[in-house]
């Protein structure tokens, strides 16, 4: 992963004036080129990311063991992957992807209105959204999997 901080840089690698300040992180796994789902990242962003692949939850570590290391039909998926303002919890960018699991927090109506949003804006930027209750992925990991592999073959 290319990490570039500040403004002078990116606005040399991209060969436009870019003003987006010291605070601004670029991150891209192929150096130089950009793909169209290569974002801004905040780095309270990035670090919230990291700090929850470090504490995964026991739902998001047992289909973290399906899907990690092209498992699934060959697709590779990144794990608590920064999006936008968001984190999502498994994203696949060759599919363009998401699977949330959703836990308690997101039963309330606070919960759900928070991710009816962040849905929407996901599906603005192309990328299609899968979500599973915590629950669903500990009892029957494999349903989901199947699931999200027929997601991947009909895109």
């Amino acid at each position: 992963m290319l990490i570039i901080s500040g403004s002078s840089i990116l606005g040399q690698v991209l060969g436009k004036s870019a003003d987006l300040g010291p605070e601004t992180v670029f991150f891209s796994k192929r150096g130089y080129n950009f793909s169209y789902h290569s974002v801004l990242v905040s780095p309270a962003l990035l670090q919230a990311a990291r700090r929850l692949r470090r504490e995964m939850t026991d739902a998001e570590t047992l289909l973290w063991h399906y899907l990690r290391r092209k498992k699934l039909d060959g697709h590779r998926f990144r794990r608590q992957h920064p999006l936008g303002c968001y984190i999502l919890d498994f994203y696949c960018p060759a599919a363009k992807l998401a699977v949330e699991l959703d836990g308690e927090q997101h039963y309330s109506e606070e919960g759900q209105a928070k991710d009816e949003e962040r849905t929407a804006w996901l599906r603005e930027q192309g990328v299609r959204v899968l979500r599973f209750r915590n629950h669903e992925i500990l009892e029957r990991v494999e349903n989901a999997v199947s699931v999200i592999q027929d997601k991947i073959q009909g895109a």
